[in-house]
């Protein structure tokens, strides 16, 4: 009798444990479908979480992208209006919904606020140790000219998106709709709190919400510098250098950029300064400085090369008063630690960028080029040539990333790096 007892327990536990939610981790989703109005017009809802008028979806009930729930997290809304959900079948189903990862014509019905109090989606009991991107889908083409505003929580602060209806629902993508957070930090509550802002009318529409889980960025090991003519034109492009602000899609972070200044294009070309004591992503300081070992001059930028503050500006080689190549370097790195490099050229220039210590050359625009595994010097440099090469003509360089991805060697492999720097300074010199 007591094995049977046993064994009757021991099933019931198997039993419990197939049916028991989940943590959420790295690559899962929870989708938050707002109305149910038209779940009928393509794609399953089976793994969404669809809202008609309750104001919560409690512990053990989120439904977890691909199937099953979520344990531990739970759903909020404040100032939700009931009886405000429909298929809105005045409106065409956005035209990107073929190609987005998650959205389905199913999930294109619609919910409009109508309410003066802001509408707030809460997340709670989500995993400390992950970041999160947040995708929200506001798709309408009526009243095309409306705007609306969207604003998650980001740590201690907020990402914040403002734009039209007519922004987002002729975008190809969500990304290119402006609506995509990526690298969301929870809030000092533990959570992640998504709202929508009417800005000029109250009736603001929402179709969904999706947060993914991604690996959290280590802001602290990753230093972000845009580099700019300037900060003044000298009579040159724009008035005044725009600074790069905010996320960017390589690292998945860098919410903070140091603004490397060389004089603006005239008729000199001195060696800028070095930019000292670097603040990571996170806003804290460090030991880690930055240097262009040759003259060079700077553009600020003009409307010809787009409206990124990134690539519009830079510093520019082999025309006016600059040298066809420089020497650079970064400092105050821990020795023998492993980095990445992602480095960009300009809005309509590349640059040819070489690394001293892995010896590795690149050629690359707008769209940049990560040069990885960069094992630093027993000086803690990092350090190698812009220019020159076989660009041909003028070569610009807009800004890059560094992040440490490593630790320090052991000290059998900390005796070699010296010899490893003079041996890739030699081949450079040689080459």
């Amino acid at each position: 009798m007591k094995l049977r007892a046993l064994a009757s327990m021991a099933l019931a536990t198997c039993l419990a444990t197939t049916v028991q939610a989940v943590p959420l981790s790295i690559g899962d989703a929870i989708k938050i479908d707002f109305s149910a109005a038209g779940n009928g017009d393509g794609g399953s809802v089976a793994d969404w979480n669809v809202i008609t008028n309750g104001n919560t979806i409690g512990t053990g009930s989120v439904l977890r992208h691909n199937g099953g729930t979520v344990d531990g997290v739970s759903i909020s809304f404040t100032n939700l209006v009931a009886n405000n959900f429909n298929n809105d079948g005045a409106s065409g189903n956005w035209p990107g919904t073929a190609g987005d990862p998650y959205y389905i014509p199913a999930a294109d019905d619609i919910y409009f606020h109508g309410s003066g109090n802001d509408l707030a989606v809460t997340f709670s009991g989500l995993n400390p140790n992950l970041d999160y991107n947040v995708r929200v889908y506001s798709m309408i083409n009526n009243n095309g000219g409306a705007v609306e505003r969207f604003v998650v929580s980001d740590g201690v602060g907020t990402q914040v998106v403002q734009n039209t209806r007519g922004t987002r629902f002729n975008a190809p993508t969500l990304e290119a709709g402006g609506t995509v957070f990526q690298g969301v930090k929870l809030d000092v509550n533990g959570q992640l709190v998504v709202s929508v802002q009417d800005v000029s009318s109250p009736f603001y529409p929402l179709n969904a919400i999706v947060i993914e889980a991604v690996k959290a960025a280590d802001s602290a090991k990753l230093w972000s510098v845009d580099i700019a003519g300037g900060p003044t034109n000298n009579g040159f492009g724009d008035a005044v250098a725009q600074n790069k602000i905010g996320y960017e899609p390589n690292f998945g972070d860098g919410n903070l950029w140091n603004h490397y200044f060389v004089k603006a294009f005239d008729n000199s070309s001195p060696a800028p300064a070095p930019l000292l004591n670097l603040f990571d992503s996170a806003g804290n300081g460090s030991s880690v400085n930055f240097q262009i070992l040759g003259n060079v001059q700077g553009w600020t930028g003009d409307g010809a090369q787009g409206a990124d503050p990134l690539l519009r500006d830079y510093l520019f080689l082999d025309a006016g008063q600059s040298a066809d190549q420089v020497a650079w370097e970064i400092t105050g790195l821990e020795p023998g630690g492993i980095y990445e490099l992602y480095a960009y050229g300009g809005a309509t220039r590349s640059i040819n960028l070489f690394i001293d210590q892995t010896g590795e050359a690149a050629i690359f625009g707008a769209a940049g080029h990560l040069f990885e595994n960069i094992l630093v010097d027993g000086s803690g440099r990092i350090s190698g040539i812009a220019g020159d090469g076989p660009v041909g003509g003028e070569q610009n360089w807009s800004g890059f990333q560094l992040r440490q991805v490593g630790a320090v060697p052991e000290p059998a492999t900390m005796s070699l790096l010296a010899l490893a720097s003079v041996v890739m300074l030699r081949r450079r010199r040689l080459a």
